[in-house]
């Protein structure tokens, strides 16, 4: 069964959608989670935790590939 050019759009827009909202429910959810440990163990460095989040992430997602997050995670 071939789709139409509008069909196949669409279907990408709702995945590209679907895959945004899970990008930031997951990403909330994380920094839930880090808050909660950081207020129950005392953490004191946060800013730096956050921080080291951030940049692997966007190293992770600047280079895309099927072994780029154990590449990016072995040189760290």
């Amino acid at each position: 069964m071939n789709m139409s050019p509008a069909n196949k759009a669409d279907k990408k827009a709702t995945v590209d959608a679907a895959a945004w909202m899970f990008n930031v429910v997951t990403s909330v959810g994380i920094i839930m989670v880090n808050k909660a440990l950081m207020a129950t163990y005392g953490f004191s460095f946060e800013k730096g935790h956050c921080s080291n989040n951030d940049v692997r992430s966007t190293v992770i997602s600047t280079f895309p590939g099927k072994d780029s997050i154990s590449a990016v995670c072995a040189r760290l």
